[in-house]
């Protein structure tokens, strides 16, 4: 009898898995349902609000620190403002919703700045490199393809904006033209200098980055190469040119000798001379006030002469002196301007500095542009991280998908086969007792 009783409340393996063959049928349908569910939710629903389509990319000389070549700042965060987004748009030709990237909740777009390190495990070592990682939801696209168009043309946004600046940069001839309406030789000359500098200097730099290099450049016309030579030897050239036309004598010749730009001959310098003459006079009697004002109260007893009384007293005494040394300035001009001697040298000076404007345009300038956009597009670049440029990250990957729904199948089509096994086999043996 006890045997029994423990027969009974026992079930064997055995058991359980006749009960697990009896419902078989259900068991399996169950499995081929929730594998099914499970794949169909993880691929269609799941994934795609956690993947993204990630590009890593860096710039080889492209910046100079963060600066791009006409001194603006590079952020990086500028990357995924909307009009970049808008022109990365236009430029790979992706039909994208910008604005549910930026504003929306089912996709989205970051980036982040990421730095390598000489030691890895050091952060306060030597940063050897510096890439950002741009991550846009892959529900955004249509395909991989539009992905990866948009964005490589996002990526490339600041290495085609330094390239255009470098091709459109007119600062130099901009200096020279504005030579022509500088009112003084002083002005005129100082853009002069700020061309010769740039020129000189750009050489060195160009020399430090790429080396000294041989430059030759395809002419897009003729389709001819055109040679330029060793960087050293167009400075050289340059600095030989300067040489020659007594370019460090400019400055002390036009200080020592005074020239006026013959362009200033028809300025009115007795009217500017009268009305320097009328505001002195001004200066002078509100000069006269404050003396005044100043021996009052001195004659009162007070000692302390008030702050504001002698700060505006210091103000106008400044002001008189520099407006005696501008009418002097003028007096002289307009002597000079009745020398023919100095009408002679002052024509014969802004000759020489014509010249050296035409060849600085005409040649220096010229050159110097084309070595430069030449070698700088030649150099800067857009380096990416990730193999295929662009990859899928985030989510459950196809075969861990199958494993999962596979493996939730099976155990609850196992656990379903077996009752309804059980049950079956239940109601079979309660027929039989009951016969």
């Amino acid at each position: 009898m006890d045997n029994q009783e423990v027969k009974d409340e026992g079930v064997s393996l055995g058991e359980i898995f006749s009960w697990i063959y009896k419902g078989k049928l259900i068991g399996l349908i169950v499995l081929v349902i929730l594998f099914v569910l499970v794949f169909v939710g993880i691929r269609f629903i799941y994934n795609p609000s956690k993947q993204v389509y990630n590009i890593k990319v860096s710039y080889s000389n492209v910046f100079d620190g963060d600066k791009y070549p006409n001194g603006s700042t590079f952020n990086y965060l500028d990357l995924i403002r909307k009009n970049n987004l808008e022109d990365a748009k236009v430029a790979s030709g992706v039909d994208i919703d910008v604005d549910s990237l930026l504003y929306g909740t089912k996709s989205s777009i970051t980036v982040e700045s990421i730095y390598v390190y000489l030691d890895p495990s050091d952060t306060s070592s030597t940063i050897t490199d510096t890439y950002y990682s741009i991550n846009v939801s892959t529900n955004a696209f249509k395909s991989e393809e539009d992905a990866r168009n948009f964005l490589i043309a996002l990526a490339e946004a600041p290495l085609n904006n330094a390239l255009e600046m470098v091709a459109n940069d007119t600062s130099l001839t901009d200096y020279l033209a504005a030579c022509e309406s500088a009112l003084t030789f002083e002005n005129e000359l100082s853009n002069i200098d700020y061309v010769v500098n740039k020129i000189k200097s750009g050489y060195s730099s160009l020399i430090t980055k790429y080396g000294d290099v041989n430059v030759s450049v395809l002419n897009e016309a003729s389709k001819e190469s055109v040679k330029y030579g060793y960087l050293s030897q167009l400075n050289n050239e340059f600095s030989t040119y300067l040489g020659s036309v007594d370019y460090n004598l400019l400055s002390y010749e036009l200080n020592s000798k005074g020239w006026i730009k013959p362009t200033t001959a028809t300025i009115d310098y007795q009217s500017i001379i009268d009305n320097l003459t009328a505001k002195l006079q001004e200066l002078e009697g509100r000069k006269s006030d404050l003396d005044a004002i100043i021996a009052n109260i001195i004659g009162g007893g007070i000692v302390t002469i008030p702050t504001e009384v002698t700060t505006e007293l210091l103000s106008i005494t400044k002001e008189i002196q520099e407006t005696k040394l501008e009418i002097a300035k003028y007096e002289t001009m307009q002597d000079k301007l009745e020398d023919p001697l100095h009408i002679e040298g002052s024509a014969a000076f802004d000759s020489k500095l014509s010249s050296i404007e035409s060849a600085l345009l005409n040649k220096y300038v010229a050159t110097y542009r084309v070595v430069n956009n030449y070698l700088y597009n030649l150099n800067a670049s857009a380096n990416y991280y990730n193999s295929g440029i662009v990859v899928s990250e985030g989510g459950f990957s196809t075969i861990i998908t199958l494993a999962l729904g596979l493996g939730l199948g099976l155990v609850v089509g196992v656990v379903v086969a077996g009752f309804v096994g059980y049950n079956s086999l239940k109601k079979q043996k309660l027929a039989k007792e009951g016969e």
